[in-house]
């Protein structure tokens, strides 16, 4: 006796399994039975281990494509995200680098402005500084021609004074007064004319009457009167000269010192914006940075991602195409042009038949009861145990069928058993396929569903945010705006007022003139007023008056002086007043520019938030658009995966046990045909 082992078809659920039977022959001995008429065939054809094999290639190769299509759903789903977030990224980068570089480009401008405009402010200093310089220069030499003139002045009354006392005293030497009085460069050429005559020189054809000591005497008063009225002349100019003068040092002063406080502020301005420069600089080059960083990360999953796509399907259609080889070949030798004919000519099981064998059939015929009642007992056991429907069938056939049929019934069985392993393991094939595929697509189309819902979230609140800084923007544009409209409108009824008011006072000074002209256009007259020193008849009348009226001149004098400071007091008024104009002027130009440049910085600010806020909307409609999108694959997952529900989830039995159960089948079968040996 000796073994024989025949292996039967695997499949993907039975692979790890064989059937072994123990194929004892028998040596039969018979001196009376001929070695040629004991045909004796105990065969094991490799056709069945071929199919076998090819059938678990196929099975293996069933497996290794679709846990290289679970894998690569997995890298797709890692490429698909990692995409996503790098776009995002570059996308995000590119907006900031945008924003960076506009930033840089404003501050820059803005830079420029404030270096400019600091330039013109130290040109205007220093010109103003000159101003100052040459006023003072002006001054000073104005100054000493008036004292000059001032003392030239009084040395010329003071003679006329001295003049007048000597000559007023009677028997006085007035000889010296004289001649210095008429050397004096201040005295007109007939004055004199007439001291030189009074001191004995008379030119050839003067009247001698007209150089008396009384007409002498009354020329001298009306001169040292012009002496004294040239002198406060030039008093008055002194003053009119020197209040301009500090006027226009006041001007100057104020001026500078403005111009000094807003060099200060526009510095302080420069220097901040320089350091934020700086600052957006560096921003914009790590920016630039990681924009490149993701890009080129984004460019190289790009590549890695399509080549593996690539290769994942010419994988995939290699291995299609092996595993449709080896299913066709399987078709081929289970076809009956070689699994019938191999049948036919007993190339399959190594099954004798028992009519062809006599001795076969005279050596099993007397235990073939006993044996077909065990071979029932055991499978009828088997199926009560595993509550197997086939193996209940079985029991049934073996129970009314020749036990000739049994060995045959088994393999059948144990064949049908493995087709249908077959069918299950490639419908379970289908099912963790598909399954994990409607997984990968629900987690990631959820997944997506998130993100977009996260980016509505964040994108609706930067839209109120946006919409909230553009209107906080429009606001205080609006407030500067109003106050510029409001400035202006003081500005011009200051500005009206003081037109007004300098009006009016120089109204006044030109009245108080008038006045002042009057009374002294009128004393001045009277005060010249004299009796003649003729001889006539009003020589010898009697006496009516003994001076001419002349007026209350002290009086008058003093009224003029009043006027005088009356007069000044409205120049001080117009001038005062006109410098008051120059200052507000200068506030208000200051106010308007510096009011229209933050102004039109704001404006720019909104005009930024408006566009971002468009762009924010934009991306904010096409996340809703994407969202709506997503959540109809979505539910288009979720309805194809009720879809494989009944087939693939609720199918009743867990498909290990279905697996199992039908292991212990075929192991039974195993059992039984080895009761048959």
């Amino acid at each position: 006796p000796g073994g024989v082992t025949t292996e039967l078809a695997p499949s993907p659920a039975v692979s790890s399994f064989q059937v072994e039977v123990g194929m004892k022959g028998l040596l039969l001995f018979a001196a009376t039975v001929s070695c040629d008429a004991a045909r004796v065939r105990i065969s094991a054809t490799p056709l069945n281990k071929v199919v076998s094999m090819l059938e678990s290639m196929a099975s293996k190769g069933k497996e290794e494509k679709h846990a290289e299509a679970v894998a690569f759903a997995t890298f797709q789903q890692w490429c698909d995200n990692t995409r996503s977030e790098k776009q995002r990224a570059v996308s995000d980068g590119d907006q900031e680098k945008s924003e960076l570089e506009a930033t840089v480009d404003k501050t820059k401008a803005e830079i420029e402005d404030l270096a400019d405009h600091l330039d013109r402010l130290e040109e205007d200093m220093s010109s103003w500084e000159g101003d100052k310089t040459a006023a003072t220069e002006i001054r000073k030499k104005e100054h000493e021609d008036y004292e000059a003139l001032h003392k030239d002045y009084q040395e010329s009354i003071d003679a006329l004074k001295n003049a007048l006392e000597v000559l007023s005293k009677p028997g006085a030497d007035s000889h010296e007064s004289l001649v210095a009085l008429a050397e004096s460069k201040r005295i007109p050429d007939f004055a004199r004319n007439r001291l030189m005559a009074l001191l004995g020189f008379v030119s050839e054809g003067e009247n001698p009457d007209d150089f008396t000591p009384t007409a002498v005497i009354d020329m001298l008063q009306k001169l040292e009167d012009k002496f004294k009225g040239e002198q406060l002349k030039t008093e008055k100019t002194e003053i009119e000269e020197k209040g301009s003068y500090e006027q226009l040092i006041q001007r100057l002063d104020s001026n500078i010192d403005a111009a000094e406080d807003e060099k200060a502020a526009k510095t302080d301005r420069k220097t901040a914006q320089e350091a934020k420069l700086g600052a957006a600089k560096g921003e914009l080059k790590q920016t630039t940075k990681a924009l490149g960083s993701d890009t080129k990360y984004l460019k190289d999953t790009t590549t890695m991602c399509q080549r593996k796509a690539e290769e994942f399907e010419a994988n995939q259609m290699s291995r299609a195409g092996e595993i449709n080889a080896v299913e066709k070949a399987v078709s081929i030798l289970k076809s009956d042009e070689v699994s019938g004919t191999a049948e036919k000519n007993g190339m399959t099981d190594g099954e004798e038949d028992p009519d062809e064998n006599p001795v076969l059939l005279q050596l099993r015929s007397s235990t073939m009861s006993e044996r077909k009642d065990r071979i029932w007992a055991f499978i009828k056991t088997k199926a009560v145990l595993f509550k197997s429907k086939p193996l209940e069938l079985l029991a049934l056939k073996i129970e009314n069928d020749p036990f000739v049929k049994v060995k045959r019934m088994i393999y059948d069985l144990i064949n049908q058993l493995i087709d249908e392993a077959n069918q299950e393991a490639s419908q379970k094939e289908f099912c963790d396929k598909e399954l994990a595929e409607n997984k990968l697509t629900r987690d990631r189309k959820t997944e997506q569903v998130e993100k977009l819902q996260a980016e509505i979230e964040e994108r609706t609140a930067k839209a109120g945010q946006y919409a909230k800084k553009v209107a906080d923007l429009g606001r205080q544009i609006k407030e500067l705006q109003d106050a510029m409209t409001e400035s202006t409108k003081q500005r011009f009824a200051e500005k009206a007022e003081n037109k007004q008011t300098i009006n009016e006072a120089a109204a006044g000074q030109r009245a108080v003139a008038q006045a002042k002209q009057v009374l002294q256009a009128y004393y001045g007259q009277a005060e010249s007023n004299s009796f003649g020193f003729m001889q006539g008849p009003a020589d010898d009348a009697p006496s009516t008056a003994t001076s001419a009226h002349t007026g209350d001149q002290s009086g008058a004098s003093g009224i003029i002086g009043m006027l005088e400071v009356v007069e000044s007091d409205f120049g001080r008024l117009a001038a005062t007043t006109q410098e008051d104009e120059d200052q507000a002027e200068r506030d208000y130009e200051k106010f308007m520019d510096e009011t229209k440049q933050d102004k039109a910085v704001k404006e720019v600010d909104q005009e930024n938030y408006r566009e971002r806020s468009q762009t924010n909307d934009e991306r904010l409609h096409s996340a809703k658009n994407d969202l709506e999108a997503t959540n109809a694959n979505l539910e288009a997952a979720m309805e194809y995966f009720e879809k494989l529900r009944p087939d693939c989830v609720d199918a009743g039995t867990a498909y290990d046990e279905r697996v199992s159960k039908r292991k212990e089948e075929i192991e039974s079968l195993q059992e039984a045909l080895q009761l048959l040996d």
